[in-house]
């Protein structure tokens, strides 16, 4: 099961897929309405140019649900043995190690 997000009463959940079309993983972050769920953010990891940028559809986001959205998506996208800037956190310094 994907991670659900709260900010008070406000509800986001994330997906993880990949996406053959344009050639890459992403993670997407959506907030639950009551009709329906929108769209807020994207973290999408190209592996055509090994890049991996966010990209954001409403005007705010709650800085705790965006740390945590942040995290999820490192944690998951993109694959593990693709070495960039997005797992330096996680190994717990900027040189990588």
């Amino acid at each position: 099961p994907m991670p659900t997000f709260r900010s008070g009463s406000e509800v986001y959940k994330t997906t993880i897929g990949s996406d053959v079309g344009r050639d890459g993983f992403y993670a997407e972050l959506c907030r639950e309405t009551k009709s329906g769920l929108i769209f807020v953010a994207e973290a999408f990891w190209s592996d055509e140019n090994s890049t991996f940028v966010i990209t954001f559809n409403v005007e705010t986001i709650p800085f705790s649900v965006l740390e945590l959205f942040m995290t999820e998506a490192r944690l998951r996208v993109p694959p593990k043995e693709c070495p960039q800037e997005s797992n330096w956190f996680i190994k717990g310094s900027a040189n990588g190690t």
